[in-house]
């Protein structure tokens, strides 16, 4: 299994929010975070949540060892994540109301495991199509899902940046939680800095045209920049083999 992930601020940021993990060996996990909040608080948000994340797993990997315990490992790790961003916005003036979204992957066996908070996406390419793993927790989100805006009205929507649901806003939090079946693939989890700026036909596109998982991470963040740039923009490939 190959991953590769990179990161750029954009165009118009003057600071990278986002974060991202990638571990292609035990435990096989990948993760993007895209912080919010003042100044650096964003950075900071995400990336302690990232760590949170991280470590909690790495500490629960040997209990894990069937379905619903990954499941409970997965929930577990982002609530500890949030419990953790949660606290240091109420410790430090400077962190005050900060937050990030969060979306992973891991890898075990024959099941690839999503969990998901806040508008960073999960795709997966197989046999030349794309599908979004992942549902947007944002209030254009909610919207286009109802049916009261289309697609390039989602895209271009006044409200598009608030989130319904994010890591270290309150001390609850949702979850979505999604199982596939391993049956090879690319999956790309980004941040919406990619999203806000490129179409599914067009990440499509630009994956297919890759010949490695680096050049494909590289095209998709240099189109988005050539688009405006707008945010920062984090996007991790993960070449899924059977």
């Amino acid at each position: 299994m190959d991953a590769y992930g990179k990161t750029h601020k954009g165009k118009v940021r003057e600071n990278n929010e986002d974060s991202y993990f990638l571990s292609d060996t035990l435990p096989k996990l990948f993760i993007v975070a895209d912080g919010m909040g003042g100044h650096k608080a964003g950075e900071v948000a995400s990336q302690v949540a990232v760590e949170a994340v991280k470590t909690f797993i790495q500490c629960e990997m040997e209990s894990a060892t069937d379905t619903s315990k990954i499941d409970e490992m997965l929930i577990g790790s982002i609530r500890h994540a949030n419990a953790e961003v949660y606290a240091l916005s109420k410790d430090k003036e400077q962190f005050e109301g900060m937050g990030t979204t969060l979306t992973m992957l891991y890898v075990d066996n024959e099941t690839l495991y999503f969990a998901h908070v806040g508008d960073s996406r999960a795709y997966i390419l197989k046999d030349g199509k794309i599908e979004q793993i992942t549902d947007d927790h944002s209030l254009v989100g909610q919207l286009l899902r109802a049916g009261t805006i289309t697609e390039e009205q989602a895209r271009v929507h006044p409200q598009k940046n608030i989130l319904t649901n994010a890591v270290g806003t309150a001390l609850t939090i949702e979850i979505d939680l999604l199982h596939k079946l391993n049956e090879g693939g690319i999956v790309l989890l980004c941040t919406d800095g990619l999203t806000t700026h490129l179409d599914e036909s067009q990440i499509t596109d630009i994956m297919r045209a890759g010949n490695s998982l680096e050049s494909i991470c590289t095209a998709l963040i240099d189109s988005a920049n050539d688009a405006g740039g707008q945010d920062n923009i984090t996007v991790l490939a993960v070449n899924i083999t059977l």
